[in-house]
C-alpha cells in the first residue's frame, strides 16, 4: 500500500515512451485539499494554498446538486478540472515547453489515480 505521502504526489514524468517526453499532471481522488476548497475551508496557512483551487471549483459551473465536499461528484468533477487546468497552464506558461509539445517532442495529460482501487486513468 502507498504511503499517504506517495498519494499526494502531482507530477510525474515518464521518459522514453516512443513519442519523445510524456509528462503526466496526476490528480487523485478523494483529496483533501480538494475537498477543503470546495468547502471554502479557511485554516491558517493552508488557505492560501487551498485558494489555488478555486480556479478548478468555478471551472465546474451549473453542477446540480450541492457543491461541497459532502458531493463526491462534484468533488471528483473539481479534481479532473484541477488536473485538466494544470495540464494547460503547464502548456501555456513556459514558450520552451509549448514548443516541445508542437514539435511532438513532449506529451502532457492529465491523468487521476483512485486511491481505493490502485488504477491511474486517463479520462
Amino acid at each position: 500500500m502507498a504511503s499517504k505521502k506517495a498519494k499526494r504526489k502531482c507530477v510525474t514524468i515518464e521518459r522514453d515512451q516512443g513519442i519523445g517526453d510524456v509528462f503526466v499532471v496526476l490528480g487523485h481522488t478523494d483529496c483533501g485539499a480538494v475537498k477543503g476548497a470546495c468547502d471554502g475551508v479557511q485554516l491558517g496557512s493552508l488557505t492560501h494554498t487551498l485558494s489555488n483551487l478555486a480556479p478548478a471549483i468555478y471551472a465546474v459551473p451549473g453542477f446540480e446538486g450541492s457543491r461541497t465536499s459532502g458531493n463526491a461528484e462534484f468533488v471528483s468533477a473539481v479534481t479532473h478540472a484541477n488536473v485538466d487546468l494544470n495540464v494547460k497552464s503547464i502548456r501555456d506558461r513556459s514558450q520552451v515547453i509549448a514548443d516541445l509539445v508542437a514539435a511532438g517532442e513532449l506529451l502532457i495529460v492529465g491523468a487521476i489515480y483512485d486511491v481505493a482501487t490502485g488504477r491511474v486513468s486517463f479520462p
